[in-house]
């Protein structure tokens, strides 16, 4: 089986830099282009913390940034053609949405 694109859905935990490692193995395995998503579910940070949301919501959007910005390292030091995607809203939703790309 040959890849052509591949998706990957990161965040900052184990997992999800887990997923970034094997998603960028694989791309460079088959010669494959990637790209990386983080997705920040505002309305559950704004619903949660009220008024502070705001301030909080750029801290997790820089932390978001920050881990593409690892992804695409990553992709670069493997010969990887990457590119990265920050989007808010529902997980699910916004990764069926790049899928869809």
């Amino acid at each position: 089986m040959t890849y052509e694109r591949i998706l990957v859905a990161v965040d900052d935990s184990p997992a999800g830099l887990d997923a970034a490692r094997a998603a960028i193995n694989l791309a460079a395995a088959h010669h494959a282009r990637a790209r990386a998503i983080t997705v920040i579910r505002d309305h559950v940070v704004t619903t949660a913390i009220g008024n502070e949301a705001g301030s909080t919501i750029e801290r997790l959007a820089a932390g978001a940034r920050s881990v593409l910005t690892w992804v695409s390292d990553l992709a670069a030091t493997r010969g990887v053609d990457c590119e990265t995607a920050e989007r808010d809203g529902e997980p699910f939703r916004q990764i069926l949405d790049e899928a869809a790309i």
